[in-house]
């Protein structure tokens, strides 16, 4: 029996020992439990750490600062701040519209030199327009068509500058969209004008005075572009108190400019106007106003 007994409690005392090995198998020890309370109550702030060692310092948990309302930004702020966004935007845009343009303008001018330099004397000199027709014989030579697209891209880009002047919002579908509907617009009424001219030379017996007059739209339109890089670079971006004066001087060559053209087509055509003053007329307003108009109203009514 004593034997038993011993045998007993040796069983038992190894257990014990095993059992005690392992941290959680107490049910009595606490620390355990003690531990991740305070590990939960260190998380959810409710407690400070502090220090073992008494010259360490130990830092308190700020106190959380009071709920202070964002300032009210009344409408004349936000309408501010929207305007100055818009015009960053714009400059953005014509930054890289203006820098694809000369892009463009640099391949065209490497690739045909001599007709840029003749395009010029020819704008100068009525001979050297004469001339440079008969040598050309067709107004969609791919030189003058590259030119006359430069044109297109400059007078839409100037477009956007004095709606972005006059703080006008045009259509409202974001620079790029509207840039590309504006080019769209002017592109097609600089061909519809040439195709009128052309159905008026087949009609009328002055196909040839028609076909120099064309082709002096096509040199004067060239030319007329290149007059508009300079001056579209300078509304960009010249100080607020220039860019209405750059504006009008703008508008002053450009008017200079289709004056000038007209003169050079009343050269051409001035034995015709006088017995034929009411064709005249009805082509001045169909081909020289009306595009002008349409496109003005274009723009006003999407301002």
């Amino acid at each position: 029996m004593i034997k038993r007994i011993s045998i007993l409690c040796s069983l038992l005392f190894i257990v014990s020992i095993a059992f005690g090995q392992v941290e959680d198998a107490n049910p009595f020890d606490l620390t355990p439990r003690i531990k991740a309370a305070k590990e939960a109550e260190r998380a959810a702030g409710k407690i400070v750490f502090t220090p073992a060692n008494p010259f360490d310092i130990a830092r308190s948990k700020p106190a959380p600062l009071p709920d202070v309302a964002a300032p009210e930004i009344s409408e004349v702020e936000k309408e501010y701040i929207n305007v100055v966004a818009t015009k960053e935007n714009f400059r953005k845009f014509f930054f890289v519209a203006f820098m694809g343009m000369l892009v463009l303008l640099t391949v065209a001018f490497t690739l045909f030199r001599n007709s840029f330099a003749k395009t010029w004397r020819a704008f100068l000199n009525d001979n050297m327009l004469t001339q440079m027709h008969r040598e050309q014989g067709t107004i969609a030579n791919f030189p003058y068509l590259l030119m006359n697209i430069l044109f297109c891209i400059n007078l839409t880009l100037f477009i956007m500058s004095a709606a972005d002047i006059f703080d006008l919002r045009l259509m409202e579908k974001g620079n790029w969209s509207t840039f590309f509907i504006i080019l769209g617009v002017v592109t097609g009424i600089f061909i519809l004008k040439h195709l009128f001219i052309k159905i008026i030379a087949i009609v009328f017996p002055i196909s040839k005075q028609m076909r120099l007059y064309a082709f002096t739209i096509t040199i004067f339109s060239a030319v007329l572009g290149f007059f508009l890089i300079p001056l579209n670079a300078f509304i960009a971006y010249a100080p607020d108190n220039l860019r209405i004066s750059a504006f009008w001087i703008t508008v002053g060559v450009i008017v200079l400019t289709y004056l000038f053209r007209a003169l050079r087509g009343f050269f051409i055509g001035g034995r015709y106007i006088a017995s034929h003053q009411f064709h005249f007329l009805l082509y001045i307003c169909t081909v020289e106003v009306a595009p002008f108009l349409v496109l003005l109203r274009l723009v006003l009514n999407q301002g």
